[in-house]
């Protein structure tokens, strides 16, 4: 038997693998805001303060649900309604300047977990489909967590810490739920 491939035009690097990422559940996800902030005209010019927001979303809500796709330490991936990408798409090239605000539910009010970062969008899929949804990529370069007394630190080498050690606790949680319910299924049977 002969199978014949076929060398594609191209190969679109969608997702650098630095850190491992997740895709939340539910009860885990944050509330997103999503700002674009304008490019300098140099580098050596002062940025302007222009922003549009780009999303700003409960968390655990369904659109939530739909618009994270997933997060690590080092970025996350934005699944993005047609109609908002083409409204700011301009906002959204590669190489784009974003500022996000992600709040983690806790147990209790008091506990939520709150980062900011200044992202910038790494490689974005733009299916020809109008009816598929647009995928942005983001990596995190500068994180101000909670606890970090407002200052701001370089997290493109390893990502933010903080977040990785909160991300590690939902998916050691959701290792240990799939493992209850393969034990619950196999007594049951």
């Amino acid at each position: 038997t002969t199978i014949t491939v076929a060398i594609p035009e191209n190969i679109a690097i969608l997702e650098q693998r630095r850190n491992i990422r997740l895709k939340l559940h539910r009860h885990h996800l944050p509330s997103l805001s999503v700002w674009g902030l304008a490019k300098a005209k140099s580098e050596s010019q002062p940025q302007a303060l222009a922003q549009c927001l780009l999303a700003d979303l409960p968390g655990q809500s369904e659109a939530m649900h739909a618009f994270l796709k997933n997060i690590s330490a080092g970025g996350m991936r934005l699944v993005l309604p047609r109609p908002l990408y083409e409204e700011r798409e301009p906002w959204l090239e590669q190489g784009s300047r974003l500022l996000a605000k992600l709040t983690f539910p806790g147990q209790e009010p008091d506990q939520e977990q709150a980062y900011e970062f200044v992202a910038k969008i790494n490689n974005a899929f733009i299916p020809d489909d109008i009816e598929a949804r647009p995928e942005i990529g983001v990596q995190f370069l500068s994180a101000r967590g909670q606890g970090l007394q407002g200052h701001w630190r370089d997290v493109r080498a390893d990502g933010c810490l903080e977040l990785l050690k909160l991300l590690q606790s939902y998916q050691l949680q959701y290792y240990w739920d799939l493992k209850k319910n393969l034990i619950m299924r196999e007594e049951s049977a």
